[in-house]
C-alpha cells in the first residue's frame, strides 16, 4: 500500500522554555538547544484539497513537557519562533497532533506522535517526531464476477458515530476515527440482482485497529449464499499503511519589529521619528527579501517601488544605503537558521513628511515558505489620529471604534455621527498601550456612520465610515401562515418557499402531525405552534420544528433532514415565547436521559460558516441530520461561528407563555455567518427516538441585534 511522509520542519526550530522558571534559573542550570523534526506518516501520494501543506501546518499542535507538565504549547507552526528558544537542561517529551479529527470522511485525516529526549548545556539536541496517521482506513474493491449477480450497488461502512457510502465502483478510501472503547466496523451491500430482486447484506469486521487499511473485496463465488439469497461474498484484508514520497512541510520566517508590534502603525513626529529595526528569522537560508512602497521610490529615487535585499544590483544597493535603509545578513549552516536585521535608519525616518506611509516586506526561504509584514510608519505631531475600524466588530446596533495617541494627550476619544449629519457626538477611548478604542451600542441597523479621533480640543483630520449590517428577522416567525400539503402540515402560504419544517412529513404517512398549530396558548396572533411528542405507531416521535427541510427516511422510521437556511446577519440573541410541560420518559433509545425520568425540552439556534454536508444522494446542506446512524448535529464543530441553546429542564412558570432569551456565543471571530440552524423539540432527545408525551408551545421568535 502507498505511503506518504508529510514532514513538518519544525526542524532547526529551537522550542520550549520553562515558564516556571526565571531567566536566573535557567542561566544556572544550563540551557541547550532543541530541534524537532515531525513527520506526518499518510496513505496517499497527494495531499488532498482539505489538507493541503499549508493547513496541515497550520493545524499541527505541538507540545513540549516535562515532569512539572507542559512547558510549551504551539498551535500552528506559525507560532512556533523560526530562530528558536532556549530550554534548560532536563528531560523531556514532545508531543504532536495535526489534521483534521473526524468521525468519517473522504478527506480529513488525523496524525499523533510522540518522542522523549534529554536537554544538555550548551548541546543541541534534534528530536525526531514520527505523527502516525491514526485512522482507520476502508476502500472497497468489486471483482468483474461481482457484476454477473448484482449491479446498482453501493457499500456503506460506519461506526456509531458516522458513515460513508461507496456508491458503484468508488475508488476512494473512507477515514474513520473510532469512538472511544469502540472496536467494530459494520458494513452493507445494497444493490439489484440479476433476477430483479433487491439486496441487501449486512456484516462486521471485528477488532479494527488505527493506522490499519480494511480492504473489503466484492466477488462471485459461484455458490448459493443462503443467508443473502446471491452468489457473492465479501472478503476483508487487514494491512498496515506503508511508505511511498515526502512532502516537506516547513515554518514560514519569522518577522518582527525591534521594540514595536509590527502589526501596528507605529507613529512619531517629523524629523524626530527615530531609528527602527525589523528582524526576520528562517528555519532555512533567506533567499529573497523584497520591500516595497511607493515612499521607497519617492525617498530613494530608486526605478520602481520594489527592491530585494537579498538580490538587487550595486547602484539599487548603493541608493538604499545612501537613503538610510541598511540590512545585516546572517546563516547559520549547521543549524540551519538565518537572521536578517533591516535598519530604517534616522536619515530615511526623520527625512519623512507628516503623512502615512506602508513598506511591505515579504521574506521568502529556500524551502519556498513565504511570510509578509506590512511595516506602517505614520508621521504626525498630532496628540491622537484615527485607525480604521475592523469590519469584524460592525454589528447591527454596535460597533469598535479605533484611534491611537500619537502624542501628548490627557484625555482622548472619537467624534462620531451618522454620515450626513451636521452634530457630532464625543466619547471617550480606553487605552491599550498606544491604541485606545471606544465601544457603541443603539446605532442603527444598515446605516452610515463616520468618526474621528479627538480630544476636547482637536479633532483629527482622517475620517473613517463604516457602515452597519442588517438586523433581519427570520420569516414566519409568528407562525400565522400554514397551509395543508396533503397530509403533511406547512408553516407556511401556499405557493411562498419554505423556511421551517418539522417532522410532520414522516409522521403524516400514519396521519399524524406531530407539530400542530394551536390557539389554546399564544403571545400574539392567533395561533402558536405545539409541539406534541408521542408514539406513532412502531416509533416514538419527538415534536420538533426546525429551519430546514424533511428531506426522508430510511429503514422506515429514521428521518433524513436537511438543516440550514443562508443568513449573514449576527444577533446577539434568541428570544421567543414558550410554554413546556414534560412528561415521564416511556420510550428509551438511546442519549443521556433515561427511561423513567422526566423529560427535556430543547431550543438551539446556531450561525454556520458556507461549507456544506451531503448523505447519500442528499444534500448539499449546511448540516446534514441523519437519525439512523444518527448523524446529528455538533454545536462544537469547525463550522460553527455562533451558538446558542436553552434546556427545559422543568414545566415553565404561571399557565401561559413565558419569554425565554438564548444569547449567542461567538466561538469565531473571523467570519462573518453564510447560514442559519435553529431548532426546537419538546423531546431534547428525540434524534434517539427517546421521550414522553411531552408538550411544547413556541410563538413570536425574534432575533435580539
Amino acid at each position: 500500500m502507498n505511503k506518504t511522509i508529510y514532514k513538518i520542519a519544525a526542524a532547526a526550530l529551537v522550542l520550549g522554555g520553562l515558564s516556571a522558571c526565571s531567566e536566573e534559573q535557567l542561566a544556572v542550570e544550563g540551557e541547550g538547544h532543541v530541534k524537532i523534526s515531525a513527520t506526518l506518516n499518510s496513505d496517499v501520494t497527494v495531499v488532498s484539497r482539505a489538507q493541503s501543506e499549508d493547513e496541515l501546518a497550520e493545524s499541527c499542535t505541538v507540545w513540549l513537557s516535562n515532569d512539572k507538565g507542559v512547558v510549551r504549547e504551539y498551535h500552528g507552526l506559525s507560532e512556533i519562533p523560526a530562530g528558536g528558544i532556549d530550554l534548560y537542561s532536563g528531560h523531556y517529551k514532545a508531543e504532536a497532533w495535526a489534521g483534521t479529527k473526524s468521525a468519517a470522511s473522504w478527506e480529513d485525516r488525523w496524525f499523533e506522535g510522540v518522542e522523549e529526549f534529554d536537554v544538555r548545556k550548551g548541546e543541541t539536541t534534534t528530536v525526531d517526531l514520527s505523527c502516525k496517521i491514526q485512522n482507520t482506513i476502508v476502500s472497497v474493491v468489486y471483482e468483474e464476477s461481482a457484476d454477473e449477480v448484482i449491479s446498482n450497488y453501493t457499500l456503506t461502512a460506519a461506526t456509531t458515530a458516522g458513515e460513508l457510502t461507496f456508491e458503484g465502483k468508488d475508488e476512494r478510501k473512507g477515514y474513520f476515527i473510532m469512538p472511544e472503547g469502540e472496536t467494530t466496523l459494520k458494513y452493507t451491500l445494497s444493490g439489484k440482482l440479476s433476477t430483479g430482486e433487491d439486496y441487501t447484506r449486512s456484516a462486521t469486521i471485528e477488532n479494527v485497529k488505527p493506522s490499519t487499511e480494511y480492504r473489503l473485496t466484492v466477488r462471485h463465488t459461484g455458490e448459493n449464499d443462503e443467508l443473502g439469497g446471491a452468489y457473492l461474498t465479501i472478503v476483508v484484508d487487514e494491512s498496515e499503511v506503508v511508505v511511498e514520497d515526502t512532502i516537506l512541510i516547513t515554518v514560514a520566517p519569522d518577522i518582527k519589529g525591534y521594540n514595536f508590534d509590527i502589526d501596528q502603525p507605529l507613529r512619531g513626529k517629523s524629523g524626530e521619528f527615530g531609528r527602527k529595526s525589523v528582524y526576520i528569522t528562517g528555519a532555512a537560508a533567506l533567499s529573497s527579501v523584497v520591500l516595497e512602497g511607493d515612499i521607497l521610490q519617492q525617498k530613494l529615487g530608486i526605478d520602481g517601488s520594489d527592491f530585494d535585499l537579498m538580490n538587487y544590483e550595486d547602484a539599487v544597493r548603493d541608493a538604499v544605503i545612501a537613503g538610510g535603509i541598511t540590512n545585516v545578513y546572517s546563516y547559520d549552516s549547521d543549524q540551519d537558521i538565518s537572521n536578517m536585521k533591516i535598519n530604517f535608519e534616522e536619515t530615511f525616518t526623520n527625512s519623512l513628511p507628516d503623512g502615512e506611509y506602508g513598506i511591505r516586506i515579504t521574506a521568502t526561504d529556500a524551502l519556498g515558505k513565504s511570510s509578509v509584514k506590512t511595516l506602517t510608519l505614520v508621521v504626525s505631531a498630532d496628540p491622537v489620529t484615527t485607525a480604521d475600524i475592523n469590519l469584524m466588530d460592525v454589528y447591527a446596533t454596535t460597533a469598535v471604534l479605533r484611534a491611537n495617541v500619537s502624542g501628548d494627550a490627557e484625555e482622548f476619544g472619537f467624534n462620531y455621527r451618522k454620515a450626513g449629519d451636521s452634530e457630532w457626538t464625543y466619547v471617550s477611548g480606553k487605552a491599550d498601550g498606544n491604541a485606545y478604542t471606544a465601544a457603541l451600542s443603539g446605532l442603527s441597523p444598515e446605516t452610515e456612520y463616520e468618526y474621528v479621533a479627538a480630544t476636547p480640543e482637536f479633532a483629527s483630520s482622517k475620517v473613517v465610515k463604516f457602515t452597519t449590517e442588517g438586523a433581519p428577522q427570520l420569516p414566519n416567525s409568528s407562525f400565522e401562515d400554514s397551509y395543508l400539503d396533503g397530509k403533511v402540515l406547512r408553516f407556511y402560504k401556499e405557493g411562498d418557499a419554505m423556511f421551517w419544517d418539522s417532522g410532520n412529513k414522516g409522521s403524516s404517512t400514519l396521519n399524524v402531525n406531530i407539530t400542530t398549530l394551536s390557539s389554546d396558548y399564544r403571545h400574539s396572533g392567533e395561533t402558536s405552534v405545539r409541539l406534541g411528542s408521542q408514539k406513532v405507531a412502531i416509533a416514538f416521535a419527538a415534536g420538533n420544528l426546525f429551519v430546514g427541510e424533511f428531506l426522508g427516511t430510511e429503514s422506515l422510521t429514521k428521518g433524513i433532514l436537511g438543516w440550514g437556511r443562508p443568513f449573514s446577519a449576527r444577533p446577539k440573541a434568541l428570544k421567543a415565547w414558550v410554554k413546556y410541560t414534560p412528561a415521564v420518559i416511556n420510550d428509551y433509545n438511546g442519549g443521556d436521559l433515561q427511561k423513567g425520568s422526566m423529560d427535556e425540552g430543547i431550543i438551539y439556534m446556531a450561525l454556520l460558516d458556507n461549507s456544506t454536508e451531503t448523505y447519500g444522494n442528499y444534500g448539499p446542506w449546511p448540516c446534514m441530520i441523519a437519525t439512523k446512524q444518527p448523524k446529528l448535529f455538533d454545536p462544537k464543530g469547525s463550522n460553527v461561528i455562533a451558538y446558542g441553546e436553552k434546556i427545559f429542564s422543568g414545566a415553565t412558570d404561571g399557565d401561559g407563555l413565558v419569554e425565554v432569551t438564548i444569547p449567542l456565543d461567538y466561538i469565531r471571530n473571523d467570519i462573518k455567518p453564510s447560514n442559519i440552524v435553529l431548532t426546537a423539540s419538546a423531546s431534547r432527545c428525540g434524534d434517539y427516538y427517546t421521550g414522553g408525551a411531552s408538550v411544547m408551545y413556541i410563538d413570536d421568535i425574534e432575533l435580539v441585534y
